[in-house]
């Protein structure tokens, strides 16, 4: 019950701090240390656009589509100080497709690794650029990935980007955040490389529109930016979680990296993965709901799809469909309508004939509806 309580009171301070920072000046410094500081840098339309391809065509746009119930979205987590939201999102979307190809559903990939390895200059358009650290960085984690393997969290766990652990520096200032040291060795035969990857064709504002992303998200989650701007803070620590977000005011804090994992025509909203935390946010559980047309943030900012990788470990296990078991991973069996057996190992004898004790997640949502 206290811990309850002191969760409530912080959620009043946080709500309370957003509302004054709306109502006075400079929103910017007293909205620091609400959030964790949104630094994507947006690339130029005609520099993406080199390497753009649109999605295929879908046949058809269901009312509603959240990857969630497919069983491929993993949990949100929080990148702290650390304005390394360019590479959770990325992480994050190489995590939901490797599931997506048959990978453990607990799979836990670092983002640390990106976050101090990815120094890499990309040239396009004539002009380079470079990911640097917590200080931002770009849709172009991607290209990195195509050679260097997203990792194990296990092997490389998060350091809030701070080596020393003095806290975070200013970005401007010399030396600025010294990151955690790229590891010189790793782990054998681990992590899972991104195969092909591609930025959406934008306008020239760098915005993908919004029926490329509705074609784009029928394929998987999609890599995606928008402006942060206060109200979305306001928002974002008490808004009303049936009211999908739309700026009204207050100024602009820079641009932020999350994760496209669904949409409801109902609504007209986008599902939004973030990276601000696990518990947090309008629904309580790291997501929020944007409006798709009314959103005057630019959300869809460099927006890119990853349609393929490889090189980690498929996880297959008993699928039950019915008294008819299978094995498959665990995205295939929640595609068939299956009960993924999580503890079993094989389909001898049937763990599907007699009745178990659930250990899938089709088997607990059925105990809860």
């Amino acid at each position: 019950m206290h811990v309850r309580m002191r969760r409530i009171a912080s959620r009043i301070l946080l709500v309370t701090a957003a509302a004054a920072a709306l109502a006075g000046s400079p929103a910017r410094g007293q909205l620091e240390g609400l959030v964790p500081p949104p630094r994507l840098q947006p690339l130029p339309a005609e520099a993406l656009n080199l390497l753009a391809a649109a999605p295929a065509p879908a046949i058809d746009h269901p009312p509603a589509l959240d990857w969630r119930d497919a069983g491929i979205v993993t949990p949100p987590k929080h990148q702290l100080r650390c304005g390394a939201c360019w590479a959770f999102a990325a992480v994050a979307c190489v995590e939901a497709m490797a599931i997506k190809a048959g990978a453990d559903p607990g799979l836990d990939l670092s983002e640390q690794y990106p976050i101090s390895c990815d120094t890499l200059y990309h040239s396009y358009g004539g002009h380079s650029y470079r990911n640097d650290g917590c200080c931002g960085g770009t849709v172009l984690v991607f290209e990195f990935m195509l050679d260097w393997p997203a990792i194990p969290e296990a092997f490389y766990a998060y350091g809030d980007g701070d080596f020393d652990g003095a806290g975070p520096r200013a970005c401007s200032a010399e030396p600025d955040w010294n990151t955690i040291p790229c590891p010189t060795h790793l782990p054998p035969h681990t992590g899972w490389r991104v195969v092909q990857w591609h930025p959406l064709p934008a306008d020239p504002t760098g915005v993908v529109p919004k029926g490329l992303l509705m074609d784009a998200i029928q394929q998987g989650p999609v890599w995606l930016g928008y402006e942060v701007f206060a109200d979305f803070v306001a928002y974002w620590v008490g808004g009303d979680p049936g009211t999908p977000y739309r700026r009204t005011g207050g100024a602009s804090l820079g641009f932020h990296a999350v994760l496209l994992i669904g949409y409801e025509e109902e609504r007209n909203a986008w599902i939004v993965k973030n990276s601000w935390g696990a518990e947090t946010g309008p629904f309580g559980d790291g997501t929020f709901m944007i409006d798709r047309d009314l959103h005057n943030c630019r959300f869809g900012m460099n927006a890119a799809i990853v349609t393929a990788v490889s090189g980690g470990e498929v996880a297959l296990r008993p699928c039950c469909v019915g008294e008819d078991c299978q094995m498959l991973s665990s995205a295939d069996c929640i595609a068939l309508g299956g009960d993924w057996m999580s503890e079993a190992e094989a389909c001898e004898p049937n763990p599907c004939a007699t009745p178990v004790r659930p250990t899938s997640l089709g088997r607990l949502k059925d105990l809860f509806r």
